[in-house]
């Protein structure tokens, strides 16, 4: 299994990405729940 830097990189970043909007999208369904 041999993972490309650049491709690691993009999906950190994509992650971070998602962490940061899931974040946003997560605090109103926290609050209701």
């Amino acid at each position: 299994m041999s993972v490309d830097p650049v491709g690691a990189e993009v999906s950190a970043e994509q992650e971070a990405a998602i962490k940061r909007s899931r974040q946003r999208r997560t605090v109103p369904r926290t609050l209701l729940e």
